[in-house]
């Protein structure tokens, strides 16, 4: 999500320019109907076996196109930059954060430590003469179909045109889950909410619905679930119809920003310099903790927070 600028901008300087898109399965959903890139390639990630059978055809789907230009956006897998080298590109542009991987490329190119996450894949594009900034993030495209699903959502649920809607995220419960904010306060928090006649929205990835069903348990009063009921893009056509959304470091977050929904993002063990929401229509709670951060996920810097 937070790379799509980079694109937008890559192609507004090269307006003739085939600009091809590599991305795994998992993600494949935001990307799909971006209007600035020609194909959009996409490596199964299901399973290691499936992983390494793409691996094999991607590198020689990669070196019959004959790149002029590889820019690798992720900055510490391995198997990304090693793409980068066996494509045979004229130029491979990447991160300098790994002394192996650096190695790989051709223009490797550094970072500071407290720019957002958004300012360092822009700096991707200054070996190409780009020097730009953006404070906000790109809008992800969303249907008409995907939003009638929603709107057929909400009045399942019961939910008027004039309640006010917030969305929740609970999680993350299966990755990066120091992030998360203590379970018992999201289920004050929810409870409270509720209470003052808000209608609260959970959402969520399916395979954390068994967490988020366990969280529920302990909540006197129940929200309404729409984890593991909704596509990627479904999920930004809720989006727009919330008032409210709060969540911690994660994607929904971002999906959130995105989409120019108010939110609320609860920070801890990451840095919100770095990896804060976007937009005028944000708001950051964060308590700066002398051993913060201890999470740089973009460096590959993860620690169980004790605090």
């Amino acid at each position: 999500i937070r790379d799509r600028p980079m694109l937008k901008i890559l192609s507004s300087y090269f307006p003739s320019a085939r600009i091809y898109l590599l991305v795994t399965q998992r993600n494949f959903e935001i990307f799909e109907r971006l209007k600035n890139v020609k194909c959009i390639m996409r490596l199964n990630d299901k399973s290691l076996s499936s992983l390494f059978t793409d691996l094999i055809n991607m590198v020689v789907t990669l070196r019959r196109i004959k790149f002029d230009i590889v820019i690798n956006a992720e900055p510490f897998v391995f198997l990304a930059a090693a793409l980068s080298l066996l494509s045979s590109a004229r130029l491979s542009i990447g991160f300098d954060l790994d002394k192996l991987i650096t190695l790989l490329y051709d223009v490797p190119v550094s970072i500071s430590s407290n720019e957002h996450i958004t300012k360092r894949f822009l700096l991707l594009l200054a070996p190409l003469g780009i020097h730009t900034a953006t404070n906000r993030l790109e809008k992800i495209y969303v249907s008409e179909e995907d939003r009638n699903y929603i709107k057929s959502f909400l009045v399942k649920e019961r939910i008027l045109k004039n309640d006010i809607k917030i969305g929740i995220y609970l999680g993350p419960f299966t990755r990066a889950r120091t992030r998360r904010w203590p379970v018992y306060k999201s289920i004050s928090l929810c409870d409270k909410l509720i209470e003052k006649g808000f209608k609260v929205i959970i959402v969520g990835a399916k395979n954390e619905l068994p967490f988020i069903r366990a969280v529920l348990k302990h909540m006197k009063n129940k929200p309404i679930v729409a984890a593991g009921k909704t596509t990627l893009t479904q999920l930004a056509a809720l989006m727009e119809e919330l008032d409210l959304f709060i969540s911690p470091d994660a994607g929904p977050l971002h999906i959130a920003c995105a989409m120019q929904t108010p939110t609320l993002a609860l920070f801890g063990p990451g840095d919100p310099k770095v990896y804060g929401p976007l937009g005028d229509k944000s708001m950051t709670l964060f308590k700066n903790l002398p051993c913060n951060p201890c999470i740089d996920a973009f460096k590959g810097k993860i620690k169980n927070c004790q605090n």
